[in-house]
């Protein structure tokens, strides 16, 4: 667990050196998780350890014309069996596939947060710390998946839906659960409306009273790789509420809270989407960021579809105790929840408030990060204990 706690450490010294500057920060905190996620041994992750990394040899060393037995037999989608043999035309050892999956990942990832953060210094420091990053270095074909969706999602900011289609396309071809991202075009056209609202929650409360009927149907035509969540009896497997679950759950409704105490009850529903990105900047009291060598102008997603998204991560994480399969599909939402925060806390007029707010933010992540991680790690995503390869 050490190389985590000093991953976390640099992580916070690289705030207070480079928060100003975006690329730099940005940069040096996904180049450092990059490397620790890339240089860990076969062991570290409990989907790397049962399957991943064993597949991957057999696949590496496999005909193209035998491909599809791999997509058969092992529940793996075609896309994902595609990468790894392409992988393995390098090498068909194992850490060949952890070093380019992990490249891939967090590139997406970072220049994600780079492009749409408010607050890039706040939103990576909430990535690591609610332990997706974890979740990332454990079912890697999925995190492939999200990092493609990532790529999508400029493309909606753009409103180029045919694009953003063709990358949605692919992240279902890497890992079918990606489907539900179609979602997003249509919520990209809400408005954040008290009607819009009001049907949202009514359709979601409709969902979870009849969460039996409506999703095991939907996941045996649609996501058969995921049939073995569901018991037909009980409506799918499901986990123990635990002081775990109450983190997971209030990680994602702080955003919300503040969104709506500090966006929407203030009026400040600016559009985001011709913001400049600086290379370097400064935050004034006007909420405006100050390029101070050089801007870049581009086009973010909307705060309402921002909210739309945490609305939808709150419902997983309370929803996953009655049904484990729905916190995997959460995984596609969770990070815009962390977008939403940045925007909300860089809204609150008073800089003292600000402050504090964000202060209490880091010191509750923090504090909840050293005292589950090793529980986390371990149980939930068998990182913990971590091995470099050569040992």
């Amino acid at each position: 667990m050490t190389i985590y706690l000093v991953l976390f450490a640099l992580l916070i010294l690289n705030g207070i050196l480079f928060g100003r500057d975006r690329r730099k920060f940005v940069f040096i905190s996904f180049a450092l998780m990059t490397l620790v996620a890339a240089l860990r041994g076969t062991s570290v992750g409990i989907d790397v350890d049962l399957h991943y990394a064993s597949n991957f040899t057999a696949i590496a060393n496999a005909d193209w014309s035998s491909l599809s037995f791999f997509t058969g037999n092992t529940g793996y989608d075609w896309g994902f069996v595609t990468l790894c043999k392409l992988f393995g035309m390098i090498s068909d050892d194992p850490q060949i596939f952890l070093f380019a999956t992990s490249l891939i990942i967090y590139s997406s990832i970072g220049r994600y947060i780079y492009r749409q953060s408010d607050d890039a210094v706040l939103e990576t420091y909430v990535f690591f710390t609610s332990f997706l990053y974890f979740m990332t270095m454990n079912i890697v074909a999925q995190a492939l998946a999200i990092a493609v969706v990532l790529l999508a999602v400029d493309f909606l900011a753009q409103k180029k839906y045919i694009r953003c289609l063709i990358f949605m396309g692919l992240a279902i071809a890497i890992h079918s659960s990606a489907i539900v991202c179609l979602i997003f075009i249509p919520i990209s056209f809400l408005k954040m409306k008290r009607s819009n609202v009001a049907w949202f929650t009514v359709i979601a409360g409709v969902v979870m009273v009849l969460f039996n009927q409506i999703v095991y149907p939907l996941a045996s035509t649609f996501l058969p790789g995921y049939t073995w969540y569901f018991g037909r009896e009980s409506g799918g497997r499901t986990v123990g509420f635990s002081a775990y679950s109450l983190f997971w759950i209030i990680t994602y409704l702080i955003p919300l809270v503040l969104a709506i105490v500090y966006i929407y009850l203030k009026g400040h529903m600016e559009d985001r989407e011709t913001r400049l990105l600086p290379t370097k900047v400064q935050f004034n009291r006007k909420k405006i960021y100050i390029g101070v060598n050089g801007t870049k102008t581009v086009e973010q997603v909307s705060v309402t579809f921002l909210t739309y998204m945490t609305i939808i991560s709150v419902m997983c994480k309370v929803l996953y105790h009655a049904m484990e399969i729905v916190n995997r599909l959460g995984y596609y939402e969770y990070l815009f929840a962390f977008t939403l925060l940045g925007c909300a806390v860089n809204r609150i007029d008073s800089f003292r408030n600000r402050r504090i707010v964000k202060a209490g933010i880091y010191l509750f992540m923090g504090i909840c990060f050293l005292y589950f991680c090793a529980s986390a790690g371990e149980g939930s995503y068998g990182v913990v204990p971590y091995q470099f390869f050569w040992e």
